[in-house]
């Protein structure tokens, strides 16, 4: 079973089912030879060719009952439910790498994900320019001088790396970096080309990407007159504190004080508090000379001036909002991942229903939290050993190279009081992803983690789930995830969720069906070979019974379509048993009520249906008229089945409705029909090879109405059991009540006594104490 957290259980399930099974044929096989020498001993035959057939056709029996009791068709319930969500997944804009992670997103109670392209649209632009404190729609910038205009436009061209592709259809496509792809399209409207920029390769004297620990990205060119000229880009806070004077919306250079620089800061605050992601530009003239290829990044960025901001904004995918309220509704915690400032992660965040509306961010609260703080309070990775791990290291698996070193967080206790308040994570780099990822793993939550970018790998691979965007994904970020995002859309993730649910309901389905089978059918061969003497299904009647209950209900359970109603409620656990409470009650009462009919059947059959017994009846001395007792208990038998797989799409005890969605699933409707039809093919046609008698028509609808039965009661021990839940809730309830009105009033006895004989009972004053008392037990 290729699941890895289902499989455990699932072992252990059929390990169980295989000894009991195995118990049961060799208690039968034993029971069988008893009888056998009981008989020989009566008549005084023994070594006899009679005896010894008889003691072959046991020993088949005890086989097929081995055969019937293994649940067989366990791995492909498994296997035929992980192919077909995988082939519904491929065609809701999903690309499943490896099937395990299909069923594993049903387990999924934490998702990580990134803000761009996930729960935005990805299509960054730009709409406001802040001078200092000034703010203006983008268009302000066509009416600035010539001059500061096109320092703008030389800072956004040369110092970028990103593409913009256009489409036959004109459309614009944006290759690499959103934020730095919107200005090169606003570059691109103003009649700026950056290609033309960048075919001056003799310009360009050093450049430095983009950096996602120092937040700026620079770029070093050569100018008139001996100069260089150095643009940078980045984060405001980055920028400003390099800054000693600013260029004004009328092209004036003024100083830069600390004053200016933090009513520059709370004009951009405001911004981000809006959404926007701001992205500031400066500068800086030098001489060109052999010392500006030698000094180091951080050295060239001083004494900037600073020019102007752009404020961008990437809505938000309409359908998020609803997404998220379907996460909360299944006890799903989504945590924000972003490189975004704090005021603009907390405004987004906000707005996509991560975060309440009337959330105000208080010092400490650990809601959200920047990645230098979150980094500082968990550690960093550190390598650690378990027990597993060193067992995992002295014995490797066949055909494994050295095994993977594990990482854990250096202080894990910490992070464990912060990772159920987490909402956002804002200035974040991609090691604080994997520190997350590494840390919630490590407290016991299951993590589905969504990634684009190289740096994301690593965090890919480390969660339970890695989700590789389909669009903006690099190669390396694809390779490393389980799951490929075709559509880059958050809402996928969610269904992906739906599905994982649906495959871990298919299985526990199935399992419902197959134990109730395997109860009836061990526990009446037995009693079978008990009174009878002899099994009360042939082989090949058993056979039959095994394809109906593995190979049949494996099709008709595995394939049931995913429900919106599955993710209403929490995510099942590692620790979850496979089979619940209500599963439990729903076999056990499904058993007793068929081994109490089939037993009516089996052994009163003469009383109640008038029907001769079949006992001695055998392929060699064939009596069709007798053998209609036993094939009427067999016809019976597959009917409480066909119709018992109806009640088994139901796993909990307050779901009465059993046709709601009966019909959605053409696969399971026509297997239905066609057991019957073959049933009852089997039972006209089948004769001496099969052991069965012709049934007359009253017969086979008695047998129908008997399996159909098995659907009322059911109902009936559904309705009974909330029943008395909740009257003995309510009696529970109202005892508790009485017992505390009772413990009240002799209380308030006891206070009117001791006001009774207290020596100052005459005096009122003294009285108040005492019914002051009196109405505070009350209270």
């Amino acid at each position: 079973i290729n699941a890895e957290y289902m499989g455990e259980k699932l072992e252990g399930v059929a390990n169980d089912i295989g000894k009991v099974g195995l118990g049961a044929a060799i208690a039968t096989f034993l029971v069988l030879i008893i009888h056998l020498i009981v008989e020989s001993a009566e008549s005084g035959e023994w070594l006899t060719t009679h005896n010894l057939k008889k003691l072959v056709d046991f020993l088949i029996i005890a086989i097929t009952i081995i055969v019937v009791a293994v649940p067989e068709g366990l791995p492909l319930a498994v296997t035929i439910a992980l192919a077909y969500s995988m082939q519904r997944m491929q065609a809701d804009n999903y690309l499943i790498k490896h099937s395990s992670s299909c069923e594993i997103m049903g387990g999924v109670d934490t998702i990580a994900t990134d803000k761009t392209g996930t729960l935005t649209l990805n299509k960054m632009k730009a709409i406001k320019i802040i001078f200092g404190q000034n703010t203006q729609l983008v268009e302000f910038l066509y009416n600035r001088a010539k001059p500061l205009h096109d320092l703008i436009m030389d800072s956004i061209c040369y110092n970028s790396s990103s593409f913009l592709k256009v489409t036959p259809d004109g459309k614009i496509e944006h290759l690499g970096n959103k934020t730095e792809c919107a200005l090169l399209e606003l570059a691109r409207e103003r009649g700026f080309d950056y290609e033309k920029y960048r075919e001056r390769h003799g310009d360009y004297l050093r450049s430095f990407e983009f950096s996602s620990s120092k937040k700026c990205m620079t770029t070093v060119i050569k100018s008139e007159h001996g100069k260089a000229r150095i643009y940078v880009k980045g984060s405001v806070d980055r920028i400003l504190k390099v800054c000693r004077e600013m260029i004004t919306d009328e092209n004036q250079r003024v100083p830069l004080d600390e004053g200016k620089k933090e009513a520059i800061r709370k004009t951009l605050i405001n911004e981000e508090r809006q959404t926007f992601r701001i992205l500031t530009l400066a500068y800086r003239e030098v001489d060109n000379n052999d010392d500006l290829m030698r000094i180091d990044e951080d050295s060239l960025q001083k004494d900037l001036t600073y020019i102007c901001s752009f404020a961008l904004k990437d809505p938000i995918r309409p359908e998020i909002p609803a997404a998220m309220d379907k996460c909360k509704g299944a006890s799903i915690n989504v945590i924000m991942v972003t490189g975004d400032a704090v005021d603009t992660a907390v405004a987004i965040a906000k707005e996509a229903g991560i975060l309440p509306k009337d959330y105000e961010r208080k010092p400490g609260d650990n809601v959200v939290m920047e990645g230098l703080e979150f980094e500082h309070l968990c550690g960093d990775l550190v390598p650690i050993e378990d027990e597993e791990h060193k067992k995992e290291e002295e014995e490797p698996e066949e055909g494994e190279g050295e095994k993977e070193q594990r990482f854990g967080l250096a202080n894990k206790d910490a992070f464990a009081k912060v990772a159920p308040t987490v909402k956002v994570l804002a200035r974040t780099t991609p090691k604080d992803k994997l520190i997350l990822v590494t840390g919630l793993r490590q407290v016991g939550h299951i993590v589905a983690v969504t990634g684009d970018g190289t740096n994301d790998a690593l965090a890919l691979k480390r969660a339970d789930v890695g989700v590789a965007m389909g669009i903006a994904g690099t190669q390396v970020a694809r390779d490393a995830a389980g799951i490929i995002l075709l559509d880059d859309n958050f809402r996928s993730i969610v269904t992906a969720v739906k599905w994982g649910r649906n495959i871990y309901n298919s299985i526990r389905m199935f399992i419902q069906f197959q134990l109730t089978v395997n109860i009836v059918a061990l526990f009446l061969s037995f009693i079978g070979a008990v009174v009878l003497k002899e099994a009360p299904f042939t082989t090949v009647q058993m056979l039959w019974v095994n394809l109906i209950m593995d190979t049949f209900a494996s099709l008709a359970l595995a394939t049931d379509p995913a429900k919106e109603e599955l993710l209403d409620g929490p995510p099942h656990r590692r620790e979850d048993s496979m089979i619940t409470r209500d599963m439990q009650v729903n076999i056990g009462s499904q058993a007793c009520f068929q081994m109490t009919i089939l037993a009516l059947v089996l052994f009163h059959s003469e009383s109640f249906l008038k029907i001769q017994p079949s006992k001695g009846v055998t392929f060699h001395n064939w009596d069709e008229s007798k053998a209609v007792h036993l094939t009427f208990f067999f016809h019976t038998f597959v009917f409480l089945q066909v119709f018992n797989e109806v009640n088994s799409k139901k796993l909990k005890m307050d779901d009465y409705n059993i046709f709601s969605g009966l019909f959605n699933n053409s696969l399971f409707i026509g297997i239905f029909i066609i057991t019957i039809l073959v049933q009852v093919a089997m039972v006209h046609f089948g004769g001496r090879a099969l052991r069965v008698a012709r049934l007359d028509m009253h017969q086979h609808l008695m047998a129908i109405a008997i399996g159909a039965s098995s659907i009322i009661f059911s109902l009936a021990v559904k309705l009974l059991i909330n029943f008395v839940f909740k009257k003995v809730c309510l009696e529970s309830s109202t005892s508790g009540r009485g017992n505390r009105r009772h413990t009240t009033r002799g209380r308030t006895l006891v206070h009117q006594q001791t006001t009774a004989h207290h020596p100052a009972a005459n005096n009122r004053g003294a009285d108040i104490p005492l019914k002051s008392m009196t109405h505070g037990h009350n209270a």
